[in-house]
């Protein structure tokens, strides 16, 4: 499969990278800088996160409505996001408009005013995503989990952030950390689409090259991993009381870093568990026993560290048996492995999502900058799939006996319906 990659390091300024679609009338680029809630600590946690709305809050070319009106009125979109290792602002545009979406994305990174009267404002809107988020007991489980794993740790908080810091930051908290974390030559700039390499590298470089630096350069990898500790998962139990119609859980192990080897295999172990309508979990707990709506396993990696977790919601009265059902499941694959059906039906499903997701400029745009960020190289496509085709059954089994113990197991509840004698009574029994 041909790809035309491009790759240059700019002088004092970013990597950029491209990809050549001949015949694709769109163009999607990003800008990734590597800072999210990883490089806070507690004082500064959701900071990363407040600067990037803070981003789209008026420049010293465009105000806020400018801003909103840049690229919608040709078509295009224009968007952003904090993880917990990366910020990315990215933009979609047919490719005529190549230059008003570089010079849109680079004005919100370099010209923003971060005025007092507006990150008043904004920190409300801030603190309503936070309501929002932990009314959505579904996805806040997910962060509760993160902080019991990684306890006190920087990875284990949430990108949005405490409201007690949202209400705290000033101007001078965000310009003091866009100086020490926003440095041109620690950025990734990547583009996909209906361009020519050597002309979007120009342009990019017209819009970020030689860009003042608040601070001296370090490398990717320094960037996100800063100055603190390596994290170090911590198994357990850790129950959160909340009036709730169900109690949600998520049960975890230990899993791999983004450049991991065995990362292949380990897509294909959290597919065969939980990461589908076919996988055990769905099939199993939810189609033969019918005790959750939703239920699923997910695989989360970071620059050194992961995790593999199960979240699953239910009523008060289901959670032992659920939970039981699913400590089987993982046992079973651990002590008895997967079969060939199912693993070739897990490599076929991401050998499907891969190809798939190359009809998308976004996602090749976000490929990129990922492989490149955690790599240390573009993975060509042929080479992924010919790791997946090599997957074998064993493979999966050796990974599962690897991390997948009853000394190595966390969980997370969060609901009113909870013994914590029950759960453990029942994790001691798994085996």
């Amino acid at each position: 499969m041909e790809e035309r990659i491009y790759k240059k390091d700019l002088k004092n300024g970013p990597k950029v990278l491209a990809e050549e679609m001949p015949g694709y009338r769109s163009v999607s680029m990003g800008v990734w800088i590597p800072c999210g809630s990883r490089t806070e600590d507690a004082r500064l946690n959701g900071i990363s996160h407040f600067i990037e709305h803070m981003l789209f809050k008026g420049t010293k070319n465009r105000s806020v409505y400018d801003i909103a009106q840049s690229l919608e009125r040709v078509g295009g979109h224009l968007n952003a996001f904090t993880g917990k290792e990366l910020t990315c602002i990215h933009a979609t545009v047919l490719k005529e408009h190549a230059d008003l979406a570089l010079d849109v994305v680079s004005d919100l990174i370099f010209n923003s005013l971060f005025r007092e009267e507006d990150i008043g404002l904004e920190k409300g809107v801030a603190i309503e995503e936070i309501n929002l988020y932990e009314d959505t007991p579904s996805e806040h489980i997910n962060d509760l989990f993160a902080q019991t794993i990684f306890p006190g740790h920087p990875v284990g908080q949430p990108v949005s952030g405490t409201r007690e810091n949202i209400r705290r930051f000033g101007r001078e908290d965000l310009t003091e950390y866009i100086g020490r974390n926003y440095n041109p030559s620690e950025f990734i700039v990547s583009a996909a689409g209906g361009i020519s390499s050597e002309d979007i590298s120009g342009k990019i470089s017209a819009c970020f090259e030689r860009k003042a630096a608040g601070s001296a350069p370090r490398g990717i990898k320094e960037a996100i991993l800063g100055a603190f500790p390596a994290p170090r998962y911590s198994p357990g139990i850790n129950l959160f009381r909340k009036k709730l119609s169900q109690v949600h859980i998520c049960l975890g192990v230990p899993g791999i870093p983004q450049a991991d080897e065995e990362r292949y295999a380990f897509a294909v172990l959290n597919l065969v568990l939980g990461g589908g309508m076919g996988s055990r979990l769905f099939q199993k707990i939810r189609e033969n026993q019918g005790l959750a709506y939703a239920i699923s396993s997910y695989q989360v990696s970071f620059y050194d560290t992961g995790y593999l977790a199960l979240y699953a919601g239910t009523e008060d009265a289901s959670l032992k048996k659920l939970l039981m059902l699913a400590l089987q499941e993982m046992k079973s694959i651990r002590d008895d492995g997967i079969t060939a059906e199912e693993l070739e039906s897990a490599k076929g499903c991401l050998r499907g999502n891969l190809l798939l997701g190359l009809e998308n400029t976004e996602a090749r745009m976000s490929r990129l900058a990922t492989s490149e960020i955690y790599m240390g190289r573009i993975v060509p496509t042929d080479e992924v799939i010919f790791r997946i085709e090599g997957i074998k059954a064993s493979d999966i089994r050796s990974l599962a006996q690897k991390y997948i113990s009853k000394e190595k197991i966390s969980v997370s509840v969060l609901g009113s319906g909870i013994n914590e004698s029950e759960i453990k009574d029942i994790l001691e029994k798994a085996g």
